[in-house]
C-alpha cells in the first residue's frame, strides 16, 4: 500500500504537473530483476488493465475498496504480477495485471473485494476503462504504455486526468 506521507511529498514536488507514478511490475511469479520466477510458465498469458478517474467526493470509498482489492490481488491464484499507477495531484488511477489464464483472472474479478469495488464503481468513478489482451512470455512485463495502446485500440481516452 502507498505511504501517504511519501505520496504527499511527491505531490508537493510535482505540484501542477500531470506526473504519473507507477510502481515496478512485480508479483508472486515475477521478480523485477529476474523476470518469471516459475520456469514452467511458457505463456501466452492474459494481461489486463483498468483506469478509473475518481470523483472528488469519493476518495474515502475508493481507498477502502482499493486497499481491499490490492490485499486480495496479492494472494490470487494464477497472478503472475501487477503494477499500480496514479497521477500525482490528480484523481486518475491505473492497474496492470498479468494472469496465467483467463479463468484465474475471472476468479479474481468475481472475488469478494473486487465484486464490492465493481458494485461501488458508479459512486466512485467519474469515468473508467478496462481491457485485456494476450501477452507472450517474451513480451513480459507489460508497461502502462502497452496498456494505454490496448485501450486506445478500443477508442478509449487514456489521457491522464488531473
Amino acid at each position: 500500500m502507498m505511504n501517504l506521507k511519501y505520496v504527499a511529498l511527491l505531490a508537493l514536488v510535482t505540484a501542477g504537473s500531470a506526473c504519473e507514478i507507477a510502481q515496478p511490475f512485480q508479483g508472486p511469479k515475477w521478480d523485477p530483476s529476474k523476470g518469471l520466477t516459475d520456469a514452467s510458465l511458457k505463456g501466452p498469458f492474459l494481461a489486463a488493465t483498468t483506469d478509473i478517474v475518481v470523483k472528488s467526493d469519493a476518495n474515502d470509498l475508493f481507498n477502502e475498496d482499493f486497499n481491499a482489492v490490492q490485499d486480495e490481488l496479492k494472494t490470487s491464484k494464477g497472478l503472475i504480477g501487477y503494477s499500480l499507477s496514479f497521477v500525482v495531484g490528480g484523481n486518475d488511477y491505473r492497474t496492470l495485471t498479468v494472469w496465467e489464464t483467463e479463468e484465474d483472472m475471472a476468479a479474481f474479478v468475481t472475488s469478494e473485494a473486487h465484486a464490492k469495488a465493481m458494485a461501488d464503481v458508479g459512486r466512485i468513478g467519474q469515468s473508467g476503462f478496462v481491457t485485456s489482451w494476450q501477452i507472450e512470455a517474451k513480451d513480459m512485463p507489460p508497461t502502462f504504455d502497452d496498456a494505454k495502446k490496448e485501450l486506445a485500440k478500443q477508442g478509449q481516452d487514456v489521457t491522464p486526468k488531473s
